[in-house]
């Protein structure tokens, strides 16, 4: 999902055409957040693959938090976890009145990997 976040986004900015990004859901879900399986065997990566931290901060961080255009977070339905986190990196968000915004991630005593901790408040 974030590598084609990236591709769209990157996209966006070559784009004349396009002013503004607005980075919204499918079918009334804004973002459930990541698949915590997907991090399990991430020690035993070989040197060649990068580390899914390193491809989150790169684009979390460098493109959408460092765009050159402005981006807005439509949010519908929940948006959790690293999910709420892209919405926060955006430059705005707007959510429905029904929107759940959450890092349930804190429950597990998990910390939130994308600039989360630092991004709530600010964004509040």
């Amino acid at each position: 999902m974030l590598l084609s976040l990236k591709d769209a986004y990157e996209e966006a900015l070559r784009r004349n055409d396009v002013k503004a990004i607005v980075v919204t859901g499918a079918r009334g879900k804004f973002s459930g957040g990541f698949d915590i399986t997907a991090f399990v065997g991430i020690h035993s990566l070989s040197v060649d693959q990068p580390k899914v931290g390193f491809i989150s901060i790169d684009i979390i961080t460098n493109m959408l938090e460092g765009a050159r255009k402005p981006s807005v977070a439509a949010i519908d339905g929940v948006a959790l976890g690293g999910g709420l986190e892209v919405a926060m990196a955006c430059h705005a968000s707007i959510s429905t009145s029904t929107a759940q915004l959450g890092l349930p991630e804190l429950q597990l005593e998990i910390i939130p990997g994308f600039r989360g901790t630092q991004q709530l408040p600010k964004s509040c």
